[in-house]
């Protein structure tokens, strides 16, 4: 009895060319609100994205072992097509481009142009004496709480816990009086008025 791997791979590559694509999506969208692995990203959409990416890498992994042996294992496999070179190519390929992606911030970056209309418009609001207070969505964040500081608002994004501590944003109306909170951990420039801010507590 002859075993016929051809279409099986193919079908099989196809679901973890999905798989990937998934797991990529995931960690992208979790990585928009950048934090210190386990000290200050420890985000569920990261540790999901990185768990099925982890299957992906297992299943990729086998599918090439039994590409490469596969003549061994019966003679009705031909050459490899470029269908399934591409297949085979595009976990890697994807985790490559996911990763280099985060180690530059371009989810963040991206998440930040994206929803910095809708930030400055609850600036506004605030400023104006409708302040904005309980857990909301701005933009691509979902914001705890808007507390007016010293010259500015922060922007809390998440409250105190173990893994991720807090994160924010600052805004300071006056660029020149722009300071980092004496207890947050770091402090991130992201243009002349906004502000990224983490603490952690451990």
């Amino acid at each position: 009895m002859r075993l016929d791997i051809t279409t099986a791979s193919a079908r099989f590559g196809l679901l973890l060319a999905v798989a990937a694509s998934a797991a990529s999506m995931m960690v992208l969208w979790g990585a928009r609100i950048p934090g210190k692995p386990w000290r200050g990203g420890a985000d569920s959409w990261i540790f999901v994205g990185g768990l099925l990416g982890s299957l992906t890498a297992l299943g990729w992994l086998v599918r090439l072992t039994v590409l490469i042996f596969a003549g061994r294992l019966t003679t009705s496999v031909g050459p490899p097509s470029v269908g399934g070179l591409l297949l085979t190519g595009i976990p890697p390929l994807l985790f490559a481009a996911t990763w280099g992606m985060i180690a530059v911030e371009l989810p963040f970056r991206f998440a930040f142009a994206v929803s910095r209309s809708a930030m400055e418009s609850t600036v506004h609001s605030t400023t104006a004496g409708n302040p904005v207070h309980g857990p909301r969505w701005i933009g691509l964040f979902p914001i705890k709480d808007v507390l007016v500081i010293s010259d500015g608002l922060s922007l809390v994004i998440d409250a105190e816990d173990m893994l991720r501590g807090r994160r924010g944003f600052y805004y300071f109306e006056n660029p020149a009086r722009a300071r980092g909170d004496a207890t947050a951990e770091r402090v991130t420039r992201l243009d002349e008025h906004w502000y990224f801010w983490q603490r952690t507590i451990w």
